[in-house]
């Protein structure tokens, strides 16, 4: 939590400058956590891409017309479900499928390039994990069917490092609709931490950003 407390210091640091940008942002997202060997629907095993969410505060330091540096506080709720199949070709044998809800939060620092209406962004982001949530759902292909879960919540449940791309318009005023692309750098699943896989986190995510705009006044010259 330390590098997190120091990356919020840092945020808030940054409205000291002459000409900053502080305001909300809220994304719909789709998320996905696929492992190191599937291929999307030709495989017995994969995953799928599932309805999420991004909310948060944005920051933007501005040196001149056309370059910033932009410094989110995000909170992020990535999910994905993973199904296993015996038989591909009969859906009603055994197979299990398992939810996997994590929340996290993220920190993404960002170098930005304007054009006109449009600006790219292109950065790192650093997520602190929060609570991870698995539901499983196992039927026997005798018309049974078994369900489990678990909640982990607390220290110890680890970082997740990611590349950022963002691609955003300037719709009206200060407010902006902005399309970012979210890749995990590490694996968070690991064979050696119980897991089956190796597997890291993709994230599509679309929405809005408001911008309030400051700038610091000018001292009054004689």
């Amino acid at each position: 939590m330390k590098k997190n407390l120091f990356l919020i210091l840092s945020f808030i640091s940054l409205s000291v400058f002459a000409h900053y940008s502080i305001g909300p942002t809220a994304k719909y997202v789709w998320s996905d956590i696929p492992n190191n060997i599937e291929s999307i629907r030709n495989s017995a095993d994969y995953t799928e891409f599932r309805p999420s969410y991004s909310i948060g505060i944005l920051n933007e330091y501005r040196f001149n017309t056309w370059f910033a540096v932009e410094l989110d506080i995000l909170y992020d709720f990535v999910s994905s479900e993973q199904f296993y199949f015996v038989d591909r070709d009969n859906p009603e044998g055994y197979r299990s499928t398992t939810l996997n809800e994590v929340s996290y939060l993220s920190t993404p620092i960002l170098l930005q390039l304007d054009y006109k209406k449009f600006s790219l962004h292109a950065g790192g982001q650093a997520s602190y994990t929060l609570v991870w949530e698995t539901q499983t759902v196992i039927n026997d292909g005798f018309g049974n069917q078994n369900s489990y879960g678990s909640r982990s919540s607390g220290d110890g449940l680890g970082w997740n490092f990611a590349f950022t791309a963002a691609l955003a318009y300037n719709v009206y005023d200060n407010l902006e609709l902005e399309a970012r692309f979210v890749k995990g750098l590490v694996n968070i699943m690991d064979p050696d931490w119980g897991f089956e896989h190796y597997a890291s986190t993709t994230q599509f995510l679309v929405g809005l950003n408001y911008k309030f705009q400051f700038q610091k006044k000018k001292a009054a010259t004689k």
